[in-house]
């Protein structure tokens, strides 16, 4: 006869286990966080650029400028991935 009340007093103390943790997991969730993105700005084409025949010509400065920007905002997309949610 003993035998039985123990195991009914372990499986009382295992449901009593899991149901904690199960009712008490979702009350810990973290709240969403919000990041504040700073996109870069795409610089202002000078005045000599120019497209003849197809061909566009610009100063080598706005070239390396313009190839910056992509970097940047490559950098800004892996840091944030897809989405902007967790």
């Amino acid at each position: 006869m003993r035998k039985q009340t123990d195991w009914k007093r372990w499986l009382a103390a295992l449901m009593l286990s899991v149901s904690l943790l199960a009712l008490t997991s979702c009350v810990h969730c973290p709240p969403t966080v919000e990041i504040p993105l700073e996109w870069p700005d795409f610089p202002p084409p000078p005045d000599t650029v120019a497209m003849d025949d197809g061909v566009v010509s610009m100063p080598l400065e706005y070239w390396l400028e313009v190839a910056a920007y992509a970097v940047a905002v490559d950098r800004v997309r892996t840091i944030v991935g897809d989405t902007l949610e967790r």
